[in-house]
């Protein structure tokens, strides 16, 4: 057997990007079994890390904003109440959890944090361009907090990273903490403040690692790498074999 990497909506090449720093995983789709949420815990089962990917906006009733609706896109409720579930499932058993872009921010909403509806219009002075432009993604510069997880799987202190999203972390969930920052302040990734308090490893970027051309960079590389060797960790752990 090989370790099995839950997805949340396989889309894009989030599977093409895991698959060619390990080809030695399976992949499944969790989107499948969204109309069906009790069918989830017999399919994870034998689950050795969860990614929970981006995509559309987050309702924001789920963070106390249910006001915020107009200024939101594209809602896809029953999306967001399955990675709620697959959140949580992680953190109760002790999985490997990553969250990108969408799953960066729901990561924060589930742990009691809030969002930045619409950063062109919250945060108008700044001047760096977090969407994309002519259907391509921005790129800007990244600094991370030196004496966290993500300084010591990235070795560096500033990094260029792609970007594509209108809404970001707010508040940061009492657990959580942020360790990369745009240069305009928005939070590029959370960890938590306390690692010994949860049983897994557990980090959310904002950036899209599996879409970045240069795979050799860090951002994109070591992020996968260190989420993988940490899902084998746990499939050997837990003899899932």
């Amino acid at each position: 057997m090989k370790p099995i990497i839950a997805i949340s909506k396989l889309q894009e090449n989030y599977d093409t990007w895991l698959l060619r720093i390990n080809p030695n995983i399976e992949i499944l789709n969790c989107y499948e079994f969204q109309k069906d949420l009790h069918a989830l815990p017999e399919k994870l089962k034998n689950v050795s890390g969860i990614l929970i990917t981006g995509g559309n906006d987050i309702n924001p009733d789920l963070y106390g904003c249910w006001y915020e609706l107009p200024r939101c896109g594209k809602l896809d409720t029953s999306r967001d109440a399955l990675e709620l579930w697959l959140i949580r499932y992680a953190l109760a058993n002790g999985i490997p959890l990553l969250g990108i872009c969408r799953g960066h921010q729901i990561l924060n909403v589930a742990l009691g944090g809030t969002l930045i509806v619409d950063i062109p219009t919250d945060m108008p002075t700044s001047n760096i361009r977090h969407g994309k432009k002519n259907g391509h993604d921005a790129e800007h510069s990244l600094q991370i907090v030196q004496d966290t997880l993500l300084y010591k799987i990235l070795q560096s202190d500033s990094l260029t990273i792609n970007s594509s999203h209108h809404q970001a972390v707010g508040k940061i969930a009492p657990s959580l903490k942020a360790s990369a920052y745009a240069p305009d302040g928005i939070v590029e990734a959370i960890e938590p403040i306390e690692p010994q308090s949860f049983k897994n490893f557990i980090l959310g970027i904002q950036w899209h690692p599996e879409r970045m051309k240069d795979t050799q960079n860090p951002a994109t590389y070591h992020i996968g790498n260190v989420f993988l060797q940490k899902a084998y960790e746990f499939f050997k752990q837990n003899q899932l074999f």
